[in-house]
Order: structure tokens, then sequence, then C-alpha cells
């Protein structure tokens, strides 16, 4: 059984994971693209077959003992990097390297300094097969991981794991090299661990907020690629304006709960100063477990939206109007069925829900704001 499928940055390559406890890597090419002897076209009783996609099989990761949950692939700036969790209570970071590049160390520390050596393009990504190793794995948890996410590219490469022992824990990029005497930390792979607890019965879901600068912040093309957030993005926020990073995770106790954690001043060793992640509200109405999280993206906006899909067979859809507001909530009643996931579209207007009876739902809000009506509708058969 498949349990997620993921595109990456370029819609060039999907990622699928499995109870097979392995990770599948395909190539998607268009129908017109040179043949192949690798390459299969789906089969369609539709004659045109210039409308139907190409895959072919890059790779296939093992490493995990377990069904595998969930993937996710990390902003191409940071290079050809996937996530995934699993039932096995690892979560396993994989980079595709470079045919001929040192490997570092592929049973668990890492790569060192040269993981963030090359940022992918979209030519590599759709020529290139690679050869991909494990260069981080993450064993903090006590019981299955269920969800992961990637932070917004501004911030740096953090990614926030949920489980069913209830806890978060936030994995963060530094360099080779790095150490902490108040954070967990592998010194040899340059990655640090906050951990907290979120659900008492357990974690189901976690996403992040959109990056969002301040009014008087200024567009920043340059990478960030060391610890995160860096002085570079609290330089994007104001030199008196502290950086605030969000997390929204959803659980078996029927609620999502938005964390937050505030960045201060650059430390005086130059790094920069650490603080907890602190709950800054709770949002109840749902009856039933919390099956997944999405917060809609920012286009420039103060606004806010999350969309929290439910095993009690509904999706609500939670606004904010400005930081200072309170949370709101529309419900999409699905007719009973379980939501197993949501996700918005780029511009965060369209909602596409996957609920129980194999159906795939396009939900859009009303000129009004008062409700949310759906556009669209695919059935698996």
């Amino acid at each position: 059984m498949i349990h997620d499928v993921q595109m990456d940055y370029y819609g060039k390559r999907v990622a699928s994971c499995s109870t097979d406890k392995t990770i599948k890597i395909f190539e998607v090419l268009t129908a017109d693209a040179t043949p192949d002897s690798d390459l299969a076209a789906p089969s369609s009783s539709s004659s045109n077959k210039s409308s139907q996609n190409q895959v072919k099989l890059l790779a296939t990761l093992v490493g995990h003992e377990a069904p595998v949950w969930q993937i996710q692939w990390a902003h191409p700036k940071f290079g050809s990097i996937l996530a995934s969790c699993s039932y096995d209570r690892n979560v396993i970071i994989w980079k595709e390297q470079e045919t001929g590049a040192t490997t570092g160390n592929k049973s668990g520390g890492g790569a060192g300094s040269s993981l963030l050596s090359s940022a992918a393009s979209p030519s590599n990504a759709a020529n290139s097969s690679g050869n991909w190793v494990k260069i981080y794995q993450h064993s903090v948890h006590e019981l299955s991981v269920n969800s992961i996410c990637w932070a917004s590219h501004e911030y740096g490469l953090h990614l926030a794991c949920g489980s069913s022992d209830g806890t978060v824990s936030v994995l963060t990029y530094h360099g080779a090299g790095y150490s902490s005497d108040t954070v967990a930390s592998d010194n040899s792979a340059g990655w640090s661990v906050d951990r907290f607890a979120a659900h008492g019965s357990g974690v189901n879901a976690v996403c992040w907020a959109p990056f969002m600068p301040s009014s008087n912040a200024s567009a920043s093309s340059s990478s960030l690629l060391t610890s995160a957030p860096s002085t570079q993005a609290m330089s994007q926020q104001g030199q008196n304006e502290p950086l605030t990073m969000r997390l929204a995770t959803g659980g078996c106790d029927h609620v999502v709960h938005i964390w937050s954690r505030v960045v201060n001043a650059p430390s005086t060793t130059g790094g920069i100063a650490r603080a907890s992640w602190q709950r800054e509200t709770t949002l109840e109405g749902h009856k039933d477990w919390i099956r997944d999280v999405a917060w809609a993206p920012s286009i420039g906006l103060p606004s806010s939206l999350i969309a929290t899909a439910s095993q009690d067979g509904t999706v609500r859809v939670w606004s904010r109007d400005a930081p200072n507001k309170r949370w709101e909530s529309h419900v999409i009643d699905m007719g009973g069925e379980p939501v197993w996931r949501v996700s918005w579209s780029l511009t965060g207007n369209i909602l596409a829900v996957t609920s129980g009876d194999s159906k795939v739902s396009l939900f859009k809000q009303s000129l009004d704001k008062s409700s949310w009506m759906s556009i669209s509708q695919l059935d698996s058969a």
C-alpha cells in the first residue's frame, strides 16, 4: 500500500513511500520525449497519446524497517534532499550525490560540510538519476513518527517531526562541527534537535507557517544554508523586530495547537540566541482525531488560513485577519467520511481534500467569505 506521494519543486520527479518499507523515486516525462526502453506510459483508454506522461524509476531507497508513512522534499536551494518518517520510530534524511562525489557517513552520521554544497536545478533534477545516500538518521522518538514537514526555505533547513509518543522534534542543520551546551546535537553531522511535548495521546500532523517578512523587510535572494533562523533572515525583519517561527500540530486529542519560537538578537558568540517552543493558541472544534494540518501559503497579506482534516468527517478552515485577531473557523462537511489529507494551491485560494470515499474534492471560498464551495471532484473509480 502506498501511503504518500510527493512531487519535487520543479514537478520533474515524484517520490512515493509504501508499506513495503521502501521509497521509490521516479522521473516524469511528457509522452513526446525521446523514447527509452526503461520508460513506460501509463495505460489509458484514450487514443490521445500526446496527453500521457511517462515515468522512469530512478531509485529505490531502502533504510526503514517498517512501513513508511510520509516523505517530504526539501527546497532545491539545499540540493536534492528528501526526508522520510516511519512506523519504525525513525526519520531518515536522504541526499542525491553526484556521481563520484564523496558520500560522507551513510550510517547516520552525515556528509558534513558537503551536505549543502550544491543546489538542485531544473536540468539536473530532470536528467540525473544520481546516487541517493542516507546522510542522517533521527532516532529520538519512542513510537511511530507519523508526520514530517520542512520549514520555509527562508528560515534555513528545519524539519519538524510528529510522533505517536506525543512529542514534536525539530531538526535544524547548522553545518559540520556544530556544538551546543543547551541543545541536543550530533557534532559530526551538524544537526541540532529541539523536542517538546505537544499532544498527550499522540501527534498525527505537523505543518509550518509560511515565512512572513515584516513590512519594512527587503527581499533577499541570498542563500540561507547554515543555522536557521540566520542573521540574514533576522536582518530582513529589521534590527528591533524579533523573528518568530510558527508550527501547527494536530493530534489524537481532537485539537490543533499553534506553537511559536521567538528568536532574539544574535548572541555574543556570533550565533543566534535560542528560545524554547511555546504554545501560542489552541484551535478546538473537531470531535475526533486530527489527521492532517495545512497552513496556506502567504501572498504577502497579514491574514492566515489553516485547514484541518479530521476523522469526524469534516474539514475546518481556520482564518485570522491579522496577528492580533482571533481565529475563526468554517466547517466543510464531507458527508461523514473520514478526511485523510488537505493541501493548498500555491496561491492559497483553492483547497484540495482527500476523504475516505476515495475522492479528491476542490474547494474555494465564496466572495463574501462566508462559506467554502465545492468547485470540482475527482473520483478514483
